[in-house]
């Protein structure tokens, strides 16, 4: 109830009080692809992967016409340990996986706008061995009727008859995916969506940033190469040793194609449901910031929490009063409650 009413305030005075106190430094939004409309529209369930460029560069010169500063995770790591609280409200791009369409259409966008951003790579994309069963998903339940989950662990069998039945089932069967051990899980991928290593490695081949193409990156004044584990698995499933080489290893391999230092870090799927304490603390001793998918405004205090950085949703459909909520901290709040920093 005192919620309900904090927040009616907060709306009633357009977000004056509430940027005071929850707007904090700035936000982090998460992308994960930039596509034309018509590349977008060939998905439905995952449309909401990507936004359009067109899209993207509105969201920006909004932001810029609201008196935003765009800045990157390097200079968020620097008012962390310089304690400096900055002048302008900062807004942070993230980008993660490692989709080719971050150079080919996210790229010239920022660049344009002289805005930089961060990208953060799942290892398996340019090893070309990423499982995208997230794609493989939406193309079944679109194209059958059943589907069967013979795993040691997991057991199930579902079933519809119409399109609509089918996408409701999406996140149910997702979450169901996402829990499988690292010890049953490439397995039962393949076996259930009938892949083989050469249709995965065609798959990455045609959406996944190649080597050549993250190095080429890299060299941009404007990007940031993160990581973003081996496998993109969710991390609260695996053992200590598979959890410490998802971790560990992605930032050897990165740094050894790059040839700079890696320190920024993205939680594979982010909720506190795949990473939480025991994770962030293994994140801790190998990286310097790591971002989650739980929505927040970044404030100072965060400083003392900066292996869970809260992040921001941005898609095709963020209206401008979404962003605005966003910025003013009423999104925070709604969210969180009375809670300023994301701590856990």
């Amino acid at each position: 109830m005192i919620k309900d009413k904090t927040l009616g305030f907060f709306v009633k005075t357009n977000g004056l009080v509430s940027d005071r106190i929850y707007g904090g430094i700035g936000i982090s939004f998460m992308l994960h692809r930039v596509l034309p409309a018509p590349l977008r529209d060939q998905y439905s369930i995952n449309r909401d992967l990507a936004i359009t460029p067109e899209s993207l560069d509105s969201v920006i010169r909004y932001l810029r016409d609201k008196g935003c500063r765009f800045a990157s995770m390097d200079e968020l790591l620097d008012i962390f340990q310089s304690g400096r609280k900055p002048k302008q409200k900062l807004i942070f791009f993230t980008l993660d996986d490692g989709y080719r369409d971050n150079l080919e259409y996210a790229l010239p966008v920022f660049r344009r706008n002289r805005v930089p951003f961060t990208i953060y790579v799942a290892n398996c994309f340019p090893n070309h061995s990423a499982m995208l069963w997230w794609y493989w998903l939406e193309e079944k339940l679109r194209s059958g009727h059943d589907l069967t989950i013979d795993a040691p662990s997991l057991q199930k069998v579902y079933k519809w008859t119409s399109i609509q039945q089918a996408e409701a089932l999406f996140p149910r069967i997702r979450s169901e995916l996402k829990s499988l051990p690292k010890t049953e899980i490439a397995n039962t991928l393949k076996r259930t969506f009938d892949k083989d290593d050469a249709a995965i490695r065609q798959q990455c081949e045609a959406i996944s940033l190649t080597w050549e193409e993250i190095r080429q990156l890299s060299a941009d004044p404007l990007v940031t190469i993160g990581a973003h584990t081996m496998d993109h698995l969710s991390l609260r499933t695996l053992t200590d040793s598979e959890l410490d080489y998802e971790i560990t290893a992605s930032r050897r391999e990165l740094e050894a194609k790059t040839g700079k230092d890696v320190l920024h870090f993205a939680y594979p799927y982010g909720t506190h449901e795949e990473a939480y304490t025991r994770e962030y603390q293994a994140v801790s001793k190998n990286f310097k910031t790591a971002v989650i998918t739980h929505r927040g405004n970044i404030s100072m205090s965060q400083r003392e929490f900066p292996e869970c950085i809260p992040r921001m949703a941005l898609g095709e459909n963020t209206s401008s009063q979404n962003i605005d909520y966003m910025l003013n901290g009423i999104t925070h709040f709604g969210d969180n409650g009375f809670v300023q920093t994301i701590r856990y």
